[in-house]
């Protein structure tokens, strides 16, 4: 089994074969590509223990805009669903930094002062070890689906089906296992 990178959402590499299942958020999946639900994930905000930010009261949307933000680019392209509802209110978050992943995101905020928003699931797993707090976002943010996707020709080989099985066994459950300290 091979990990390759996040892509930009081009689903060329599953109908050319370099690719033979995608797991992520995948909204345009165009009419060839089969996709299974997983899970639905809402987003949590996360900051390290200790944060000014966390012994100043309730969070607003206005005191989560001003605080300065590690922002997750997601399949290569800027924004996110987060600037899209802080824009409908007349808010913009302040982005300091800008990596490609949640993980990298959630250590940047270990290691600062920023904020960082990530999957939930992925961020309670997480927070004891990278020492964070996490916190629901003053936002009605939509749940993303989370799918995996692959091409019809592998629909019925016996071993995709048997790693698409393992894939959604794996990721069903309602949480995931925390890391160890």
């Amino acid at each position: 089994m091979r990990f390759i990178a996040d892509s930009d959402g081009d689903l060329a590499s599953l109908r050319e074969g370099q690719v033979d299942l995608d797991i992520g958020a995948i909204h345009d999946r165009g009419q060839e590509i089969e996709t299974e639900l997983l899970f639905e994930q809402s987003l949590l905000g996360a900051v390290r223990k200790g944060h000014p930010m966390l012994a100043a009261g309730p969070m607003t949307i206005e005191r989560f805009a001003a605080e300065r933000h590690v922002a997750v680019l997601h399949r290569g392209k800027p924004g996110s669903p987060i600037d899209g509802k802080l824009a409908e209110v007349g808010q913009q978050r302040f982005v300091v930094l800008t990596v490609p992943s949640p993980y990298a995101a959630l250590m940047a905020a270990a290691r600062s002062d920023l904020v960082a928003t990530a999957p939930a699931r992925f961020a309670q797993s997480v927070q004891r070890p990278l020492h964070l707090t996490t916190f629901q976002l003053p936002l009605q943010l939509a749940p993303e689906r989370v799918v995996q996707a692959w091409h019809p020709r592998f629909s019925a080989d016996p071993a995709h089906r048997w790693l698409r099985g393992c894939i959604r066994d794996l990721l069903s459950t309602k949480t995931w296992p925390q890391a160890p300290l």
